[in-house]
C-alpha cells in the first residue's frame, strides 16, 4: 500500500504543470533568432529590368542632406560647389522577407532602381553609392555626391528628374519628403522644395543668406 501512494505521489507531480517563479513552463516563450537571409534567395524569378509593378510609376521619396557648401568665382562667374547625399527609398514588394540580409558586394547591379539625375549640375561627381534592402520590402539607393553649380540671384537651385532608361520604362513620381542641413551648412544657406507640375521631377533651391 506504502509503494502504491508512492507511485501515485510522482505520477501527480509530473501530471501538474511545473512552474517557475510562479509562471507556468507550458506558458513560456523561447523566442528564436531570426534567421539570416542570403541575398540570393530573394532573386529567384526577379527581374532587374522590371519595376515593382509594370506599366505603372513607382512612388521614389529622396532625402537631401547638404554637408557643405563652397562659393567660387571662376573666369568672373559666380558658382558654388555642394557636398550633398541622396538617399532614395521605395516600395519592392519583391523583397518581401522576415530576417537579417546577408549583402551581396553586385547588390546593385542584381536591383531595379530608378534613374534619378541631377539634370542642371555643371559638374557632377559621384563619391560613393549603397543599397540596402529591409524587410518591409524598402530598398534605398544612397549616393553622395559632389556638384558644381552656378548662383543665380543669390540661388542655387538642384534639379532631380527619374529618366526612363528605355522607351518603355514610365517615368517614377519624385517627392524631397526631408532636408537636412549640417550646423555649418545652416549659417550659410536656406533651402525651398519646388514642386513642379511633372511628377518625374522636382527642384531643390539652396538661398544664400
Amino acid at each position: 500500500m506504502q509503494f502504491f501512494n508512492v507511485i501515485l505521489f510522482l505520477n501527480l507531480i509530473f501530471i501538474a504543470p511545473s512552474t517557475l517563479n510562479g509562471h507556468a513552463f507550458e506558458d513560456i516563450v523561447i523566442e528564436r533568432p531570426i534567421r539570416r537571409i542570403d541575398v540570393r534567395e530573394l532573386f529567384v524569378e526577379y527581374y532587374n529590368n522590371e519595376p515593382p509593378i509594370i506599366g505603372q510609376p513607382t512612388d521614389i521619396k529622396l532625402q537631401i542632406t547638404l554637408y557643405n557648401f563652397q562659393r567660387h568665382t571662376n573666369e568672373g562667374e559666380n558658382g558654388a560647389i555642394v557636398f550633398l547625399k541622396i538617399y532614395q527609398s521605395w516600395s519592392d514588394h519583391r523583397f518581401n522577407f522576415r530576417g537579417r540580409v546577408t549583402s551581396l558586394p553586385d547588390l546593385e547591379e542584381r536591383i531595379w532602381k530608378p534613374n534619378v539625375c541631377v539634370t542642371n549640375a555643371l559638374n557632377d561627381v559621384t563619391v560613393s553609392k549603397k543599397v540596402d534592402i529591409f524587410e518591409n520590402s524598402t530598398v534605398s539607393f544612397t549616393e553622395l555626391k559632389r556638384l558644381s553649380f552656378p548662383i543665380v540671384d543669390g540661388n542655387v537651385t538642384i534639379n532631380f528628374e527619374d529618366i526612363p532608361l528605355t522607351t518603355n520604362d514610365v517615368k517614377n513620381n519624385l517627392s524631397i519628403t526631408n532636408v537636412i542641413l549640417n550646423p555649418s551648412v545652416e549659417k550659410v544657406v536656406s533651402y525651398q522644395v519646388e514642386e513642379s507640375n511633372t511628377k518625374s521631377m522636382v527642384s531643390l533651391t539652396f538661398k544664400i543668406k
